[in-house]
């Protein structure tokens, strides 16, 4: 039995269907973006002509007569533009064969409470040239939204060349949200990318400076009217979204640096049915691993998704008891950056595990412990 796909723990599922990522993945079908990230030169004019445009224009119609036409028409196309980022992003994420990261509860709640520090991406490496990572609805990284919010739930990610230098890159972000009650929210959410320069500086000034740079590249000489307000409109969201940006940004580093850990440690995490997979389902896969091709087959027709589960192999999620009245709260953990290798020329990260003080049930782990992650699997290779 097919699931609602607008109710999907996972954006991929929910975009699904969607005109705007059916156009992404005919893009990728017929060679207008690469696995890579390469992009044909004349796929942003096609993305504007076929895709934005009429949108905006059905929008304007449907708005017509309204008192607020205007702002309504301004809001709808400061949205769409954003589709010439989101049609490579999602196409690549088709073409490297639909990989998605899904942090359990747990880790999800721990990496939050972890600080980014003085970290950087520059020395990065992507499990994949581009991904998906859910890290669930998160109530304290909301936009508005009508008389409401939207919430983030996860995000894309992927890696494509920049510039004549070889191995020099690009890190593309693109969130996706849910509304209150969890389903999903049409339109894709914020996109953020950072240059090699910005990858080289701490994650949050990164973020500045990459949010700085799309500001200043808005405004063109001879903007009518009407499209020097939707430029204005744009950079106003950009700029009033750095603190969430911050927020989401730091989140998404987090767990892309606990992937990193793993795959450095020669660990594979096996891939299992996503968590909203019937559970008769979810049995066989485990108890006929012989016929999982043909389970997936099935799965992907009716709406759900493989996985690489994370957080499987920590403990539980505990408490350190420290004090007698303290208030309960977190310590919050850090990355621990070191000089490895040859020469030390290359940085392994070491997660510093944040521990919650004062909980009502007792751990055994003291406050501070490095914590190795990572533990045997089966999974697929990766690069």
């Amino acid at each position: 039995m097919k699931t609602d796909p607008s109710m999907s723990p996972y954006a991929p599922v929910r975009y699904r269907g969607h005109p705007w990522w059916d156009f992404a993945q005919e893009a990728g079908q017929h060679g207008y973006v690469t696995a890579a990230g390469q992009i044909a030169r004349n796929l942003p004019d096609i993305i504007m002509d076929s895709l934005c445009k009429p949108i905006m224009q059905l929008a304007a119609r449907e708005f017509s007569g309204h008192p607020e036409a205007a702002q309504l028409s301004m809001q709808v196309m400061a949205k769409v533009l954003e589709y010439r980022h989101w049609i490579p992003l999602a196409a690549q994420y088709e073409l490297c064969g639909r990989q998605i990261f899904d942090l359990t509860d747990d880790l999800a709640e721990m990496l939050s409470q972890t600080d980014i520090g003085d970290c950087t991406l520059e020395d990065w490496h992507a499990p994949y040239d581009a991904f998906y990572v859910r890290f669930g609805k998160q109530e304290g990284m909301k936009v508005p939204f009508e008389d409401d919010f939207e919430y983030l739930d996860g995000a894309f990610v992927a890696v494509t060349p920049w510039g004549d230098e070889p191995g020099d890159r690009r890190i593309k972000f693109g969130f996706a949200t849910v509304h209150k009650d969890g389903s999903g929210v049409q339109m894709p959410g914020q996109f953020l990318d950072l240059t090699p320069s910005e990858q080289k500086l701490p994650i949050l000034a990164g973020i500045e400076a990459s949010i700085a740079r799309r500001v200043a590249s808005m405004s063109s000489p001879g903007e009518d009217v009407a499209t020097a307000a939707v430029t204005a409109y744009r950079k106003d969201m950009l700029e009033e979204g750095l603190d969430l940006m911050k927020q989401a940004v730091s989140l998404l580093v987090n767990a892309l640096f606990y992937i990193e850990s793993i795959n450095n440690k020669g660990n594979e995490v096996a891939v299992e049915p996503g968590r909203d997979t019937p559970p008769e389902q979810v049995v066989a896969w485990h108890a006929q691993p012989q016929k999982r091709a043909k389970l997936r087959s099935r799965l992907t027709s009716e709406g759900y998704v493989i996985v690489r589960m994370l957080g499987k192999e920590l403990a539980p999620l505990g408490a350190a008891r420290v004090g007698g009245t303290v208030k309960t709260h977190w310590r919050r953990g850090h990355w621990r950056q070191q000089r490895v290798g040859t020469g030390r020329s290359q940085i392994e990260r070491r997660w510093i595990r944040p521990t919650m003080v004062n909980a009502d049930r007792p751990h055994d782990d003291m406050p501070g412990h490095i914590y190795a992650v990572g533990g045997p699997g089966d999974g697929t290779t990766r690069h």
